[in-house]
């Protein structure tokens, strides 16, 4: 086992739960966005939450294929998911624009989203585990994925939305992932 400070331990948990709720923040912008768009508020948010979901399962499964550097790939992962998160909505509002094919980039848009998402628990477990029993680290773990989903789940429709609307919640969220890939 490596030793890593107590402190370094629980700046990771902090960005497991930071991350968790910028990923929840994801699937509310896309969600609401095509609801803009599309209409059908209970289709849109139906298929954009089943589609991350899968695409997560997918990043996990392709997590298992990453053997060394674990901190590193999870920081190239946030570094992925400010970029390509953070200009969703500004994507979302120039497929609209011009394309008939919004959906079909919606969908590809939610692929690379939900697989960077899916290969962020996975890889910083493994990480964690390095320096904690199995049952101390999924424990830890998973309850601050689940704090933060119930951060965004809180933060997304009583302040960023009427606040900041969805391009500035949309960009501070990419900012927020930016911020976790240089913390850690």
């Amino acid at each position: 086992m490596n030793n890593w400070p107590k402190l370094g331990i629980s700046a990771l948990l902090v960005s497991v739960m930071v991350a968790a709720a910028c990923a929840i923040i994801y699937q509310l912008l896309i969600g609401s966005t095509a609801s803009l768009f599309l209409g059908s508020s209970v289709e849109q948010f139906s298929i954009t939450i089943g589609l991350f979901l899968f695409f997560m399962g997918v990043g996990s499964w392709f997590s298992k294929f990453v053997d060394r550097n674990l901190l590193l790939r999870f920081i190239q992962v946030e570094i992925g998911l400010s970029i390509i998160g953070g200009s969703s909505v500004g994507i979302l509002y120039v497929l609209y624009s011009s394309t008939e094919q919004f959906r079909y980039g919606m969908i590809l848009l939610i692929a690379s989203i939900g697989i960077l998402i899916g290969l962020e628990i996975p890889l910083l477990t493994r990480f964690l585990r390095l320096q904690s029993t199995l049952k101390s680290t999924l424990a830890n773990v998973l309850s601050m994925d689940y704090c933060g989903a119930l951060v965004a789940a809180l933060v997304f429709p009583f302040l960023m939305l009427p606040f900041l609307g969805s391009m500035k919640s949309s960009l501070l969220t990419g900012l927020i992932n930016w911020i976790v890939s240089g913390g850690v």
